[in-house]
């Protein structure tokens, strides 16, 4: 490609990323990366640092944003704690789920038809586009001067896993993960309990057991190496809102949110 072609893309990407927003330029250069990721290890070219397509670490900002994980399975009460942390210690509530949900509802959004196509063909949503979409919300927190985050539902297997560490462990900290452990029949009698209202798709009885089966295969491996690394916080998820909020409070006020 000649110079002035090169120059003439650059022009028409720049400009798709202004009008598409922060989020699709951030998504779609993360999906890009992903494959080019891919390709190289097709072609044996992948030796983890991959010579000219090297993953360089996102350098660290002035001030790194502190990050906590909450795991646990579906019906868990993720959301719910996450809202009342919100309330009283501050922190921005980032849900993997929730970015991707609302990607794919973006008219314009070349990151939200690539996700639509990926999952309509059953295809999993590469790692990259996740992260794409929580670094660009983390972003614009904290250019507004917020930097403590609970992600949620994230990450939910080992490829999630490492992903992050790939591509953010120069960008951010992560503090712990705040496991909400729960018994499957109490999350099921929840979840089922939220179906009759949720107008979720997913909150019935065939897609809660392939849910609980996902979160067993895949993601209680992940909260497992947080334990082994001694970076997990476990609380019972099974009693009352008010009670295992208590829990969770008294972990988060050991700590000092203000650095």
């Amino acid at each position: 490609m000649n110079t002035t072609s090169r120059d003439n893309k650059a022009k028409k990407l720049t400009s798709a990323a202004l009008i598409g927003g922060a989020a699709i330029a951030a998504g779609f250069a993360a999906y890009k990366l992903y494959k080019k990721m891919s390709t190289a290890k097709e072609s044996g070219g992948w030796c983890g640092c991959m010579g000219s397509t090297a993953v360089s670490p996102t350098p660290a900002p002035a001030r790194q944003p502190r990050v906590v994980f909450v795991l646990g399975g579906p019906g868990a009460g993720k959301g719910t704690q996450c809202a009342n942390l919100v309330r009283e210690f501050g922190f921005v509530h980032l849900s993997a789920g929730d970015l991707l949900r609302a990607e794919q509802n973006r008219p314009e959004s070349e990151v939200g038809s690539m996700i639509k196509r990926l999952i309509i063909e059953g295809q999993i949503v590469p790692v990259a586009v996740t992260l794409g979409l929580l670094k660009t919300a983390m972003k614009q927190n904290m250019d507004e001067g917020r930097y403590n985050f609970l992600i949620d539902g994230f990450p939910r297997n080992y490829d999630n896993l490492e992903g992050w560490q790939r591509e953010m462990s120069g960008f951010a900290q992560v503090e712990f993960c705040l496991f909400l452990d729960c018994p499957e029949e109490v999350m099921e009698a929840r979840l089922l309990k939220r179906g009759e209202s949720s107008g979720r798709s997913d909150d019935n009885a065939e897609a809660i057991k392939k849910r609980f089966l996902t979160y067993v295969e895949s993601t209680r491996p992940v909260i497992d190496t947080f334990a082994k690394q001694g970076k997990m916080h476990q609380v019972s998820a099974a009693a009352s809102v008010e009670d295992v909020w208590k829990e969770i409070e008294t972990i988060f006020k050991q700590i000092d949110w203000t650095k």
